[in-house]
């Protein structure tokens, strides 16, 4: 029943209709009968199919894969269309060695452009008879065709297995132990080719003999070449990456590539961590690339050491892929922690803090705590790096940091080290740790760092009257009782705290007002004392009437000398 319907969907091949005959071959094809008779009803078909006929007869002759297609198949190789060609070659590869009578008397008398297509489909068959074919091409063979037999071999030796592999390695070795291809250097670069191209591991130790030939640069140019197409283990690789190294000193630049791309193929632990640091003194530049790829992706405790060491190195593409690297490796945090802790310079103090930065978070608690005494001792000390300690630690621990800049900001003030105060407490203004206390203080300081203009385009600007403006707003925190009690706060400070509030409204005037009295009745002699009397319209210790208060302020007296006196105005 089974050969009744082949025969009955054969019978549709002939048919008036093309799309019948298209669908026919198009079913044959899916089912891939081993039928010769399916076969040469296909192959009949052939002759004047239209173009998409062709392509469903060629798929189904290339599925099926059966010796009795090769006289329908191998004509075509002429076809004008080169995708019939390459189509047609395919399905020919499909009968393997079969083939290979119908192909060889073809390669004596076949132009150019058609050997290349003999060639890639000898190439395709993984046969010792194929290769053989190929081999006897090399010795008329051009530099083009060499090239192209040893890439269509290189192509298609992909696709075969280790077992087809091992019997063409070894007729390429037999190929070259030759005598005349031994006398030959272009036919031995034609066997190294191969060799490479076929990329059996076996092919290991005759390449690396080739690639020392120091007497031969072409022929250790193609080992080189071949030896980048093998596969490689650690253990095979061994013995191999310290001969490149050797090869990258050499004075032609070409060898020293060829061994660059060597090294880059063969497992990374191939060579120590120090060997991969020589590297970064050689001349070669793409040598040093490759030697910091590969120290950048080494995340052993060695490793970690090397790339801190290059952050010293006087390539700063060097240091920076250092930089970057060692940010990626969380087990090399304690190590650069301790190489910041020790720093006394900016630059590398922040480089090491960013390195730090995606770690900070994760940092022991040991670690976070010497990272804060460190801080702490360095803003005590002004030391040039507290900046990048402090990123650093605010990193880890926000609220810590703070804590550090607080502290080391009110014993300035204790001090009356106003401008190490202000500097201080200003690196905390944006953070939720600045409180009415930091505020005070901070204004505090502006005060005795005031020119104390009287001025009122001057005083809009004064940092400290700004502050105290806004910590009358406070109600919980009672500015005048402060300021009045502040040790360091004197006579001429008050007066002019309170000569601009006194020219405000509300509370702000009252406030103003306050601290003017305070000055009479505490400092009644000294130029401030008098310029608030002046200010307050104070005669004979009796104030006059709302009515009769200046209207506008008397001009600023210089400091340390009392303002000038001035009737106040009916």
């Amino acid at each position: 029943m089974q050969d009744a319907a082949f025969k009955k969907i054969c019978g549709l091949l002939q048919s008036d209709d093309p799309m019948r005959r298209t669908a026919a071959a198009i079913v044959l094809g899916e089912l891939a009968p081993d039928d010769a008779a399916v076969v040469r009803a296909l192959g009949e078909a052939l002759p004047g199919a239209n173009q998409l006929l062709t392509t469903a007869i060629l798929d189904a002759l290339e599925a099926i894969g059966h010796r009795d297609a090769l006289p329908h198949l191998v004509p075509l190789l002429d076809a004008e269309d080169v995708a019939v060609k390459l189509r047609a070659s395919a399905a020919i590869t499909r009968a393997g060695g079969a083939a290979l009578p119908l192909i060889r008397p073809l390669l004596a008398d076949a132009g150019a452009s058609k050997k290349l297509v003999l060639v890639d489909l000898l190439a395709r068959i993984p046969t010792v008879d194929a290769l053989r074919s190929l081999l006897s091409l090399l010795p008329d063979a051009d530099a083009d065709l060499t090239v192209e037999i040893a890439e269509a071999v290189h192509r298609h030796a992909r696709a075969m297995t280790p077992a087809q592999r091992t019997p063409l390695h070894k007729l390429v070795v037999q190929f070259m132990d030759g005598a005349p291809v031994r006398a030959s250097e272009r036919l031995q670069g034609a066997g190294l080719r191969l060799l490479g191209a076929l990329a059996c591991p076996e092919a290991r130790t005759v390449l690396l003999r080739w690639a020392g030939a120091a007497d031969s640069p072409r022929l250790r140019l193609q080992a080189l070449r071949g030896m980048q197409n093998l596969a490689w283990t650690s253990a095979t690789a061994k013995p191999v990456a310290p001969k490149m190294l050797q090869f990258m000193g050499d004075t032609d630049p070409e060898v020293a590539q060829q061994a660059l791309r060597v090294l880059t193929v063969l497992p990374a632990d191939v060579l120590t961590t120090a060997q991969w640091r020589a590297l970064l003194d050689y001349a070669f530049t793409p040598a040093r690339g490759l030697a910091l790829a590969r120290l950048a992706a080494d995340t052993s405790p060695a490793g970690g050491r090397v790339l801190l060491a290059l952050l010293q190195h006087a390539d700063e593409h060097v240091r920076e892929t250092a930089a970057g690297a060692l940010a990626r490796q969380p087990q090399v945090a304690g190590a650069v922690l301790e190489a910041l802790l020790d720093k006394a310079d900016i630059e590398q103090a922040w480089r090491l803090a960013k390195i730090l930065k995606p770690h900070a978070a994760t940092l022991p608690s040991r670690d976070q705590k010497r990272l804060k005494e460190r801080a702490a001792r360095g803003l005590a000390a002004k030391e040039p790096t507290i900046d990048a300690l402090l990123y650093l630690l605010r990193q880890a621990d926000a609220p810590a940091a703070d804590a550090v800049i607080r502290e080391a900001a009110f014993a300035a003030v204790r001090a009356k080290r106003w401008g190490d105060a202000v500097a201080g407490l200003r690196r905390v203004m944006n953070s939720p740790g600045f409180d009415d206390e930091c505020r005070y203080a901070l204004s505090l300081c502006n005060l005795k760092q005031s020119p104390k203009e009287l001025a009122p385009h001057l005083r809009a600007e004064d940092y400290a009257l700004r502050g105290f403006q806004g910590l009358l707003r406070s109600p919980d925190f009672n500015l005048a009782a402060r300021l009045v009690k502040e040790p360091a706060v004197e006579a001429e400070d008050l007066y002019f705290v309170g000569f601009h509030f006194s020219d405000l409204t509300g509370d702000e005037r009252a406030f103003g007002e306050g601290l003017l009295r305070h000055v009479i009745k505490t400092w009644p002699r000294t130029p401030a004392g008098k310029a608030a009397k002046i200010k307050l319209g104070v005669a004979n210790g009796v104030e006059p009437t709302a009515k009769s208060r200046p209207a506008s302020p008397p001009p600023s007296a210089p400091r340390g000398r009392s303002p000038a006196k001035t009737k106040p105005r009916s």
